[in-house]
């Protein structure tokens, strides 16, 4: 599966600690700082860890600083970087991490105002959430304190994440002693992605009420989330003792004592754990009750007969220059299976954030690329986080993006028309005064309409639909808050929506009237590790622990995967692409599986992206580390692209590697995800890669062969469809 590895000298570089802090800078970190975890594995030496002190960052005064404590020069030069800790798809936490990624430009204050402005009046120092001495307070006592507690709850519930940020910022100034302020600021900060400020205010919130043992669990939680795993023990140790039927806490040592290395712990908790009813990690469980962790069959095409044709990697972004681009997606549909719509984060203009966008009438030939814009109301510094969609029953494709910056922002589709090269205008569908992040489209029938077509957007934190192909929208309708939502339509109507619920949890809510209305989060399973820092990969990369779903259209099974850390070799951890299916409509799923072949000794795989075709065949496209024997701790990273299938609903999978050789790589932004999409019987995947030094967008066009056939010759994808006897 693979070359041989080879190993590959460590380039000098300056050695990044676990917090994104860069330890060899003077001064970086200041006396009271927490002293270094380490995190280990069955195996390992294991990872240093420190989460930093240094001097606090205040909000207020108009800017914001970066997710660690810093000094206020890096404070200052954080300013527009803002909006990178907020969005999945234009930011980065700083220049501590090694690479030579585009760091987005001064945002023109909008979303740096927005942010510094929910959260002005604490500030953030050595897990430590204080009032700013210089910030008047606008009410003060508990009865306040209160009645802003109940508004930013309320904030929650409707997805406005700055409203309740700013609601629970004021209750914790009104009264610093109120942990319930403490406990919404928290969520309000992990709902912005900045892990750090929200384990300083939960620890803060802990310490003005120590028997609050739900506000000391979200304090392990975002702990673990920065990788802080012995203090994050120490938390989830302490709920554990004040409430023995705490499942979770069970449930998150269990990962804890894996993740350092410490089987025997981790199985101990694991069992208390279950036999609490807890979700476990379905990897672990598989480690305590059999040894090891399922695995699916997966075979090397370069070793096989026949198989897909598979062209060359097809540059798609070339107009672009040396201009970097990241976050690829793709769509193709049935009826024209050579018309090809791929979109991506592009930075040519001027360095500006745009939605860079490439259309191919030739089956991925070759490629026209230019900038897809929002209305002109919205254009604005900063447009990315792009998304593609496909209808198969007419052939028309969408692509779009989030305006972050325009007032209001919003998120903005445009349709290109079969045999169109050219987009139509483009269309917000719900401006908002809020941030909006990761959008993803979604197509099929509208519930009990099989010859309908409705268009799904969902986003942080709305769900919406278009029955006229995206030139009006529904109004919105409020999902759970996470991150990477992603619709999928079943073949009756059903929509599903996977996300990450921004901790442990890979979950799924679902409709069964077009959006109206959406159920309660359904686990699908639950991670090991929710380290949102990327720690157990090598390079500088950014990994979110998003999760891809696909439905098919005949059988309406949905699959689902994901990459999660199974283990270790060497020290370093072993990531692996874990995968489960559906059969009854999403209410219950599988035990994880494993999904990918590997090296010796194990490399990394991420990234994937899922789809299903016309005939209930698995594609999928992944990143990967295994023909380069590497260290997480590495700044650069040797990685390939690969391609792999299954039409046996993924029992077993065959995988083509689809680079000639590996691409070194000390980028920030070489994801957050790749792109696939089917069409007949053609597969088009995309990823980024650093053949140039920057960071391409990279396509293949691939051919299957027929599917199979009965044995007089017609053919059909639906069994069922068949009698028992052919005549």
């Amino acid at each position: 599966m693979g070359s041989a590895p080879v190993s590959v000298p460590e380039p000098a570089r300056c050695r990044t600690r676990r917090d994104g802090s860069n330890g060899e800078l003077g001064g970086a970190l200041q006396s009271g700082s927490r002293s270094a975890s380490v995190r280990l594995r069955t195996g390992s030496a294991g990872w240093g860890r420190d989460p930093g002190g240094g001097e606090a960052v205040r909000f207020g005064g108009g800017f914001a600083g970066g997710c660690s404590p810093m000094r206020p020069a890096a404070a200052l030069a954080a300013v527009g970087l803002a909006a990178a800790m907020l969005t999945g798809g234009c930011g980065t936490t700083g220049a501590a991490r090694q690479g030579a990624s585009p760091r987005p430009p001064s945002t023109g204050g909008v979303l740096d105002q927005r942010l510094a402005e929910a959260m002005a009046g604490l500030i953030y120092r050595h897990d430590r959430a204080v009032v700013d001495p210089a910030w008047r307070p606008r009410q003060t006592g508990e009865t306040a304190a209160r009645r802003l507690v109940a508004l930013g709850d309320e904030a929650i519930r409707d997805g406005r994440r700055l409203a309740a940020l700013r609601a629970f910022t004021d209750a914790v100034v009104a009264d610093p002693g109120l942990a319930e302020g403490y406990r919404g600021l928290g969520r309000s900060l992990i709902l912005v992605r900045r892990w750090q400020e929200a384990a300083a205010a939960l620890l803060t919130g802990v310490e003005a009420e120590p028997s609050a043992v739900e506000l000391r669990a979200a304090a392990a939680g975002a702990l673990e989330s920065l990788g802080r795993l012995d203090d994050a023990i120490e938390q989830w140790s302490l709920v554990a003792a004040a409430d023995p039927e705490h499942g979770e806490a069970q449930a998150r040592l269990a990962a804890c004592h894996f993740l350092r290395g410490e089987p025997e712990l981790a199985r101990q908790h694991l069992e208390r754990a279950r036999a609490l009813g807890a979700p476990l990690p379905g990897t672990l469980e598989q480690l305590a009750d059999i040894g090891e962790v399922a695995r699916a069959r997966v075979e090397d095409g370069r070793l096989q007969d026949g198989g897909p044709t598979i062209g060359p990697p097809v540059r798609v972004d070339a107009a672009g220059g040396t201009a970097d681009g990241s976050e690829t997606t793709i769509a193709a549909a049935d009826p024209a299976t050579d018309e090809i719509v791929a979109a991506w984060n592009d930075w040519r203009d001027g360095g500006q954030v745009r939605v860079g966008v490439a259309v191919s009438t030739d089956g991925g030939g070759t490629w026209d690329d230019f900038l897809l814009r929002p209305p002109p109301a919205g254009q604005c510094d900063m447009e990315g986080d792009p998304m593609t969609g496909y209808d198969h029953r007419t052939g028309i494709l969408w692509a779009g993006g989030v305006a972050y910056t325009a007032v209001p922002s919003g998120v903005w589709v445009a349709r290109k028309q079969a045999g169109s090269t050219a987009f139509e205008p483009s269309v917000m569908t719900y401006p908002v005064n809020e941030f909006v992040d990761k959008p993803w489209l979604g197509t099929g029938p509208r519930p009990e309409a099989p010859d309908s077509t409705r268009l799904y957007v969902a986003y942080y934190p709305y769900l919406q639909s278009s029955d006229d192909l995206g030139d009006t929208w529904s109004a919105p309708t409020v999902l759970d808050g996470g991150f990477g939502h992603l619709p999928r339509v079943g073949p009756g109507g059903e929509l599903y929506v996977a996300y990450w619920n921004l901790g442990p949890g890979i979950n799924l809510q679902r409709s069964f009237d077009g959006g109206a209305t959406v159920s309660a989060p359904i686990r699908i399973a639950t991670r090991v590790d929710t380290d949102v820092n990327g720690y157990s990969y090598p390079g500088a990369f950014r990994v979110w622990p998003f999760t891809y779903i696909a439905v098919d259209r005949a059988s309406g099974t949905v699959y689902a995967v994901w990459h999660d850390v199974t283990g270790s070799s060497g020290g370093n951890a072993n990531v692996d692409l874990l995968f489960a299916r559906s059969t009854d409509l999403g209410g219950t799923w599988t035990p994880p599986v494993v999904i990918n072949g590997d090296g010796d000794p194990p490399g990394d795989q991420f990234f994937p992206w899922i789809e299903v075709d016309q005939w209930g065949r698995l594609h999928m496209v992944f990143l990967d580390t295994r023909n380069v024997a590497q260290n997480d701790a590495s700044g650069t990273a040797f990685i390939d692209a690969y391609y792999s299938t299954s039409s046996d609903g993924g029992d077993t999978w065959t995988e083509y590697r689809l680079t000639a050789e590996p691409y070194a790589c000390a980028h920030y932004f070489i994801g957050d995800y790749c792109g696939l999409t089917v069409a007949g019987d053609r597969v088009y995947p995309v990823y980024v890669a650093t053949h140039n030094s920057d960071t391409d967008v990279y396509a293949h066009a691939i051919v299957n062969p027929p599917a199979g056939v009965f044995a007089d010759g017609f053919e059909s994808g639906d069994m069922s469809a068949w009698s028992a006897t052919v005549p």
